[in-house]
């Protein structure tokens, strides 16, 4: 008859929303642990880091790979999502940062009225920044990872999968992997393209104004670029092949 609706949307809707709920009080939940008993000043402030910026981006990458799944299999996202990601969230990570400031007025440069409010901004701006670089973290993390475990999954299954879906997922992977290692290996970069220079120096072996860091980490981004450079000379080799035999 016309004029009914199906139930499900309304469910895949409450269940989304429930879903991206949990992950924002999650969120605030384990923001408390760095921001209410660790030390704000220790180690340059790394706790207060953790809880402002590391917890958003990890927490903005879980829901948008929810937010995928969801859609996906035909879910309607409602604007309660937002509600809790852009509201909710946010929020109470400020208010688990006001006992840090309240502490530590010096280290965080609040003595005054606006002095407070601007750091509050500050905090404010960079859990927005963590929230921004989740997207990030998703697409070159957890959705290669997700996708991994679906063909994993089809595959034990008994699924016919094809050896070229993991290329996709992989080549993220190992981009992300490549990036992670060459930061942690590199230092004194100079600002802008000119660290591009500096990065190709320093694969190369090339002496130059950068300092190394971390030796290993830098033989595992050349042992990766020499393994991409193979496997593109390999698959252009291949598909030159296919097209002489056809």
């Amino acid at each position: 008859m016309t004029g009914i609706r199906s139930p499900r949307p309304e469910r895949d809707d409450r269940a989304l929303t429930t879903s991206i709920a949990i992950i924002s009080a999650l969120a605030v939940v384990c923001a408390a642990v760095p921001l209410l008993l660790l030390d704000p000043r220790a180690n340059d402030g790394a706790a207060v880091l953790v809880g402002i910026f590391g917890i958003p981006m990890i927490a903005s990458a879980i829901a948008i790979e929810v937010l995928r799944r969801r859609v996906t299999a035909g879910g309607r996202p409602s604007r309660a999502i937002l509600w809790w990601l852009l509201v909710v969230m946010p929020l109470g990570i400020i208010l688990l940062f006001i006992p840090s400031l309240v502490r530590e007025p010096e280290y965080f440069e609040a003595e005054t009225f606006w002095g407070a409010v601007g750091a509050v901004a500050l905090m404010l701006l960079f859990v927005a920044l963590g929230m921004l670089l989740g997207a990030l973290v998703w697409f070159f993390l957890l959705f290669p990872l997700a996708a991994i475990v679906d063909i994993v999954a089809s595959i034990v299954r008994g699924e016919k999968v094809s050896p070229a879906r993991f290329v996709m997922p992989v080549l993220l992977l190992v981009l992300a992997a490549l990036c992670l290692v060459g930061a942690a290996s590199l230092d004194d970069l100079l600002p802008g393209r000119t660290a591009g220079g500096q990065i190709i120096a320093a694969i190369l072996g090339i002496p130059g104004s950068y300092t190394v860091t971390w030796e290993a980490g830098l033989w595992i981004v050349r042992a990766i670029v020499v393994a991409l450079i193979a496997w593109g000379v390999a698959s252009a080799l291949v598909g030159r092949r296919t097209r002489s035999r056809s």
